[in-house]
C-alpha cells in the first residue's frame, strides 16, 4: 500500500512544481522536470516518502469517509457559505396585477474583474402592484405610538385589488431592526387599515407573523437529508437579516373599499419602551427577498479511462472567480456502447441501482489554491465485468466566491434571461463575505458530537454553546458577535410539564433561559437570539412532545415568553 502512496506523492510533488514554476517564472530554471542533479532527485523521492505515510496515518484515521458521512447526514456544515443579500423588487406603473417570481430566478450584478457576479431569489416573492409613499411614527405623552405606512397601488384602484396580505423587511441598522422586530411582535396592539370614502379595517394583532422559519424560507440549498435545526442556526449565524420579515395577513377582510389609488396601514403600538429610537421613512421595504450568489455551472469533461485512483473536478472557463458549492449531477457516456449512467452517491443506498453506478466524492484544501479542491473516484467491480472508458459530465452548483463581497447596495441590478419583466430591482444590503469550511483534525469528534445530539444535551448550556460554535467560522465577519450572544447565555433550566391538547394530555418541557443584555448589540437583538433558539430547541423536541420557551434578562427580571410549541403537531 506505501508503494501506491509513494508514487502518488512522487507525482504530486513534479506536478505542483510545475505549476509553482509557471506562477514564478524566476525560480523556474530550478524547477525543471528533466532534472541531471541525482541528489536532488533522491531529495524529491525522500520527501514524497515522509508525505506518503503521513497520507497514509491520515487515511487510516477515516477522515475522507468522516467527510462523507458529514456531508450525507450534515451537508451544510461542509460547504462553503456563499455570499448574501436582501434584493428588493419595485413594480413599475405599468404592472396592473400580482407578479409571482419563483424561487432560483437569477439576478446579476454589475461587473468586477471583469466577472459580473450571478445571484438568485432564495424563495418565491409575490410583488404586488403597490408601493410606499411615505411612513409617519408617531408618540403620544402616555407612551402609545402609531406607525402610519402610506401606500400607492400602481396601475389598478384599490377595489380591484383583491390580494390578502403584503410582505415588509425592517429596512434599517441591524440591532435597531431588531428593536422594531420586537416591538412589532411584543407592543403590537391592533393594525388599522384605512383609505379615503371606505370604512376603516381592524386587524388583531396576530395578523403581523414574523418569517423565515418556514422550510419553504430556507437560505441555502437543503437536502432531504438536511438537519433543519442545523439549518436554522447556520443561516442566523451568517445572514441573520433574512429573519427581518413580517408578513401582514388578513386584507381580504376589507371588502368595503372606494376607487382610489391610495390606502395607509397604521400598526397600533400600546407601549414604547424607553430604549426604543425613531423610525424614518425608509425603515420598511415591501418586495424585498434574500437572494444567494449560487449558480449553474458545468465542470470540465473528465476522460475516465480507470487508471488513476481519482479525478479532479474543475469548473470550465477557466475562471478564477468561480469556485464549487455542490455536485448536483454526474453523468457518464460510453461513446461505444451509445450508453448514458447516471452515477449516484456510493452512500446514497440505492438498492435499485446496477453495480458499477456509484461515484465517492472528496475534498480537500487545495495546495496551490486558497479554496478547496473536489476529487471524484469512482467504485467498480472488476470482477463482474471490464468497464469502458468515458467521457463524464458533471453538473454543479458554483459561487464567485470572494468576488461577491466586493460588491456595494446598488450593485445587483443586471438582468439575465430568467430576471422578471414589469419590475426594476436591486440589493438593498451589502452582500455577506464568502467563507470556506474549516480543514482540522478534529472534524472527527465534530461529526461525533453532531451526530450523538439529543435534546436532553441541549439543556445544558455548556452543550449548547459547542454545538452552536461548530458552525462559526474563523473568518466570519461576524464570529464575535455571535460569540458575544453565546458568552451572553448565563443559564438553562429545563422543566418537565403537561398541557391539554384535543382533549389529551401531552408532556413537554418548559426551558427556561437567563441571559445577560450586556452581551448583545440591543434588547431587540437578544430577543431575535430567543426566536432563533425558540425554533431551535421544537425543531429537536422529541415526537408527541411541546417545548415552552422563556428568556430572562438578568439585570431587569423580566421575562419574555413564547408561544408553546408542538414538535410535530401534523403526527399527534
Amino acid at each position: 500500500m506505501i508503494k501506491d502512496y509513494y508514487q502518488r506523492e512522487l507525482k504530486k510533488i513534479k506536478q505542483l512544481s510545475k505549476e509553482f514554476s509557471l506562477n514564478n517564472p524566476t525560480l523556474a530554471p530550478l524547477l525543471r522536470e528533466q532534472n541531471n542533479d541525482p541528489d536532488v532527485e533522491r531529495l524529491l523521492e525522500g520527501v514524497a516518502y515522509l508525505t506518503s505515510q503521513i497520507q497514509l496515518k491520515m487515511d487510516r484515521q477515516l477522515p475522507d469517509l468522516i467527510d462523507e458521512l458529514t456531508e450525507l447526514f450534515f451537508p451544510q456544515y461542509l460547504r462553503p457559505i456563499p455570499g448574501s443579500a436582501i434584493l428588493q423588487f419595485i413594480p413599475k406603473k405599468k404592472l396592473a396585477d400580482r407578479l409571482l417570481i419563483k424561487q432560483n430566478t437569477e439576478i446579476a450584478s454589475i461587473p468586477i474583474d471583469g466577472t459580473s457576479c450571478v445571484f438568485r431569489t432564495a424563495n418565491d416573492i409575490i410583488v404586488e402592484p403597490v408601493t410606499i409613499n411615505t411612513i409617519r411614527y408617531t408618540e403620544t405623552p402616555q407612551g402609545n405610538a402609531s406607525i402610519d405606512i402610506v401606500c400607492d397601488l400602481c396601475g389598478i384602484s384599490l377595489d380591484n385589488w383583491s390580494s390578502n396580505s403584503l410582505k415588509f423587511f425592517i429596512n434599517q441598522p441591524f440591532n435597531q431592526a431588531c428593536d422594531t422586530y420586537y416591538l412589532l411582535l411584543h407592543h403590537l396592539k391592533e393594525i388599522v387599515v384605512s383609505a379615503e370614502s371606505s370604512p376603516p379595517l381592524t386587524l388583531p394583532p396576530n395578523m403581523l407573523q414574523p418569517c423565515g422559519f418556514k422550510d419553504t424560507d430556507t437560505l441555502y440549498p437543503a437536502k432531504h437529508t438536511s438537519n433543519p435545526a442545523y439549518q436554522l442556526i447556520q443561516e442566523y449565524l451568517n445572514q441573520p437579516k433574512k429573519f427581518l420579515f413580517l408578513e401582514l395577513t388578513g386584507l381580504k377582510q376589507w371588502i368595503h373599499r372606494s376607487n382610489t389609488q391610495q390606502f395607509t396601514i397604521s400598526l397600533i403600538i400600546n407601549q414604547v419602551p424607553s430604549w426604543f429610537s425613531d423610525i424614518q421613512a425608509q425603515d420598511f421595504v415591501l418586495h424585498a427577498v434574500p437572494i444567494l450568489n449560487i449558480f449553474k455551472h458545468d465542470a470540465e469533461p473528465i476522460y475516465l479511462n480507470h487508471k488513476k485512483f481519482e479525478y479532479p473536478i474543475i469548473p470550465s472557463g477557466n475562471n478564477p472567480n468561480i469556485t464549487i458549492y455542490e455536485i448536483k449531477k454526474i453523468t457518464g457516456y460510453r461513446q461505444y456502447a451509445k450508453q448514458q449512467i447516471d452515477y449516484v452517491h456510493a452512500l446514497d443506498f440505492d438498492k435499485h441501482r446496477k453495480k458499477n453506478q456509484y461515484y465517492t466524492l472528496h475534498s480537500r484544501p487545495s495546495a496551490v489554491k486558497d479554496n478547496k479542491e473536489w476529487m471524484l473516484g469512482f467504485i467498480y467491480d472488476f470482477n463482474d465485468e471490464i468497464p469502458s472508458d468515458e467521457t463524464i459530465s458533471v453538473d454543479l452548483l458554483c459561487s464567485n466566491g470572494n468576488l461577491a463581497s466586493l460588491l456595494d447596495i446598488g450593485d445587483i441590478s443586471r438582468i439575465t434571461d430568467s430576471s422578471p419583466e414589469n419590475v426594476t430591482f436591486s440589493n438593498i444590503t451589502v452582500p455577506t463575505s464568502y467563507i470556506e469550511p474549516a480543514f482540522d483534525d478534529n472534524r472527527i469528534w465534530h461529526f461525533q458530537s453532531l451526530l450523538s445530539l439529543n435534546f436532553l444535551k441541549l439543556m445544558n448550556k455548556d452543550n449548547l454553546i459547542k454545538i452552536i460554535t461548530l458552525f462559526l467560522h474563523e473568518q466570519g465577519e461576524n464570529r464575535r458577535i455571535n460569540v458575544s450572544r453565546l458568552q451572553g447565555i448565563v443559564s438553562i433550566k429545563p422543566q418537565s410539564t403537561r398541557r391539554l391538547y384535543r382533549r389529551s394530555m401531552i408532556v413537554g418541557t418548559k426551558i427556561s433561559m437567563v441571559c445577560d443584555p450586556e452581551y448583545y448589540g440591543s434588547p431587540g437583538d437578544m430577543y431575535l437570539f430567543g426566536c432563533i433558539l425558540n425554533e431551535f430547541f421544537a425543531i429537536n423536541a422529541p415526537f408527541n412532545t411541546f417545548t415552552h420557551f422563556e428568556m430572562i434578562n438578568v439585570k431587569t427580571k423580566e421575562i419574555w415568553e413564547w408561544t408553546p410549541r408542538l414538535s410535530n403537531p401534523d403526527n399527534i
